[in-house]
């Protein structure tokens, strides 16, 4: 037989007729395939009629194949049911390689199905007697849905997807029940799947779900965690409380159960298993896995947002567009360079007038209590001294309230500010004391745009922290050990590689679920150190130098920077975002140390050794002995380009009673101290526009020498 003549023979043993479902004969007709494959393939945007009419012609051959084999050309014996006709469609588009296409097809064919199910009266209920309730109702068991679910929720293909079915309906009828949950048919099916080793279809299959017990805690306003009971804030050695994380403030009962759900979809369906047991476990802690298809900060010049010429009007327009973006984003916004904006307002009114600026800024901080983000500015520029003057002024007059705006200042600029405003002075120092005023400096290539953001070069559009990963540095310590910086330093890579695999896989996670946005953002990943006083004792044996935790930070940005080179995302070392690390880590790490404790004897006081009820968050290693406040981070931040002073040190010496004053009757504001060291030291290479502190006493220097030598 020719190859030419082949198809021709085979279609003579085309069937003429086809069983429909109340079973009735009706002649066969291939264009009625042909329509069905269309509408799966309009289904998926990929409308194909050459496509459909081989699926139909594919189906046809092979029903004609069939009826060959059961009797020969001529027989009239076997006749196809529109089952068998639907059965041969999917086998020929899963074969052909559309799977989207056969996915459609499959969930039409359900929902045909569901369609003649619920026309049904209740005497055409099958013998077997069965109802299935769902939370839309009640239905007749089908054996199909459980097929349809397997093949588009577990990817199985159709013969397990059947052979799983066919011994859950077993199950089910052999027990003789009248009714059934589809809980209760999910917990078969995931039986099936396990006892046949389909791990995988289990993983996709089985559901993210909570315990009673955890809702009914959820439902008396409790915490659903230890950590969480063991305080609702920080306070990180002194400095004030800091900013609260945006779930914490007041989401209701639905926040904390909507959150728990979303991270544990996350932990399953996006990460490596090796991944996830590293934040599960306390080595590592994922921020905000509770709402993981929003960036954590929006950063966005205020030129970007702007209409038309700067106006007292063009202003409120702008909070209007910035109060839609605020929801785009889980921790809060920053609007970059608001001097051009927002001038317009200063100049408008008188200073303390409850107009202009300061119903600006009354707004801007309505909106963020609203939404539960913040909502801050970040550097108007040394060429807008006067406004930042007066916008300083008017921030101090804002209620104290978690969400009331902060002002990001750069550290030359704010120097400028206190040298042309002495009078300010002590309202920065107050300000950066509450946290409401944050000093951060920028490099000869990159600058400070916002929480997790860096500019490079003169790029203006808007930068998005996608995702933030916070190291615990103290657990670090602990298994190099004492003055093994080089081991800590090995533990330190390993997790930065790990931390930005987790950003990466949450990244790509990201892109499919949210599609709907408002600004289009360059993304940055923030590594966050969390414990680094600790961890500085831990290795110092006592003590934290902060030369020491320089090395440390720099590593930690030089490997950041290396790791995500060929990426698309930076990423950045960061101070913010590590709260809720910072308690969730030392819990861990508390109940690490007690079990070791309990399992092996009294090897150490897991109080001496843990201390705090938290670790201290960002870049505060303060008090150090022989520097005053301020000039221990200086020294630490000495190998970051760029950045911001988070928390502000505490305005206390540091010092003991014997200690050198060095000539000064009080020590200088903290962020001051830090600034103007800060200059010093990475402009030694040119003029400086302030004078630099006064020199060190012969005791002081003499009490340092002592220390470095003692190293």
């Amino acid at each position: 037989m020719s190859a030419e003549r082949e198809p021709r023979t085979a279609a003579a043993h085309a069937p003429t007729h086809v069983v429909k479902r109340d079973g009735r004969e009706v002649p066969f007709d291939t264009r009625k395939i042909r329509a069905a494959v269309l509408k799966a393939t309009a289904a998926v945007g990929d409308a194909d009629e050459g496509y459909a009419t081989e699926v139909a012609g594919l189906a046809e051959l092979a029903l004609a194949e069939e009826r060959r084999v059961r009797g020969g050309e001529g027989t009239q014996e076997y006749v196809p049911t529109i089952e068998d006709i639907q059965d041969l469609v999917e086998r020929a588009l899963v074969e052909t390689g559309r799977a989207p296409v056969a996915k459609a097809y499959i969930l039409y064919r359900d929902r045909r199905a569901r369609v003649r199910e619920a026309l049904r009266v209740e005497s055409s209920v099958s013998s077997s007697g069965v109802r299935v309730r769902a939370s839309g109702g009640t239905s007749s068991w089908s054996k199909g849905r459980i097929v349809a679910a397997l093949m588009t929720e577990a990817e199985l293909s159709r013969s397990p997807a059947e052979e799983i079915a066919a011994a859950v309906e077993a199950k089910v009828f052999d027990a003789g029940l009248a009714r059934i949950t589809t809980g209760l048919v999910r917990e078969l099916v995931d039986i099936e799947l396990a006892s046949r080793g389909w791990t995988r279809a289990l993983r996709r299959q089985e559901p993210v779900s909570l315990p009673r017990h955890d809702l009914r805690r959820a439902l008396s306003g409790l915490s659903l965690f230890a950590w969480e009971e063991e305080g609702q804030r920080v306070d990180a050695g002194g400095g004030g409380e800091l900013e609260p994380w945006p779930a914490e403030t007041g989401d209701g009962i639905e926040g904390p159960v909507a959150g728990e759900l979303f991270t544990r979809f996350a932990l399953r369906e996006v990460l490596e298993e090796p991944l996830a047991d590293m934040h599960v476990g306390g080595d590592l802690h994922i921020e905000d896995l509770g709402r993981p298809h929003l960036p954590l900060v929006l950063s966005v010049p205020s030129d970007l947002l702007a209409r038309g010429e700067p106006s007292p009007g063009g202003a409120f327009a702008l909070l209007e567009d910035l109060s839609g973006l605020v929801a785009e984003c889980a921790f809060g916004l920053v609007l970059e360079d608001p001097g051009s904006v927002l001038q317009p307002l200063a100049r408008g009114t008188r200073a303390k007038s409850p107009l202009g600026l300061a119903a600006w800024l009354r707004s801007a901080a309505a909106v963020a209590r609203a939404g539960r983000r913040h909502l801050d500015l970040a550097s108007p520029g040394e060429r807008f001294s006067a406004f930042t003057a007066r916008l300083v002024e008017e921030l101090a007059q804002l209620d104290d309230h978690p969400f009331t705006p902060r002002l990001f200042l750069d550290v030359e600029e704010g120097l400028v500010l206190v040298r042309e405003h002495p009078e300010l002075a002590d309202l920065v120092d107050r300000l950066c004391s509450a946290g409401r005023v944050i000093p951060t400096w920028s490099g000869r290539d990159e600058r400070f745009a916002g929480p997790g953001c860096r500019r490079v070069g003169r790029e203006r559009g808007a930068l998005a922290t996608s995702v933030a990963v916070s190291i615990n540095l103290p657990r670090i310590a602990r298994r190099a050990g004492p003055w093994r910086e080089d081991a800590a330093l090995e533990l330190l890579q390993g997790s930065v590689q790990c931390a930005l695999a987790i950003c990466r896989a949450l990244e790509a996670a990201r892109a499919t679920w949210n599609r709907r946005r408002t600004l289009r953002a360059r993304g940055t990943f923030a590594l966050v150190p969390v414990g680094l006083r600790e961890a500085l004792r831990i290795l110092g044996d006592g003590e934290a130098d902060p030369s020491l935790g320089a090395r440390l930070l720099g590593f930690l940005d030089e490997a950041a920077r290396r790791f995500s080179a060929d990426d698309t995302t930076a990423a950045v070392v960061s101070p913010f975002f590590g709260q809720r690390a910072a308690r969730r880590l030392a819990h861990a790490d508390r109940e690490r140390v007690r079990a070791l404790d309990s399992a092996q004897g009294e090897l150490f006081d897991a109080r001496a050794a843990l201390g705090e009820m938290a670790y201290t968050v960002g870049f505060r290693v303060s008090p150090v002995p022989w520097l005053d406040p301020g000039e221990a981070e200086a020294e630490l931040l000495t190998t970051l380009q760029s950045g911001a002073l988070h928390p502000v040190p505490p305005l206390s010496t540091g010092l003991g009673s014997s200690a050198p004053s060095r000539g000064r009757d009080l020590p200088r504001p903290a962020w001051e101290t830090w600034a103007r060291r800060r200059v010093s030291v990475v402009s030694r290479e040119r003029d400086l526009f302030v004078p630099l502190p006064p020199p060190v006493s012969a005791e002081h220097s003499a009490l340092e020498a002592e220390h470095v030598s003692s190293d």
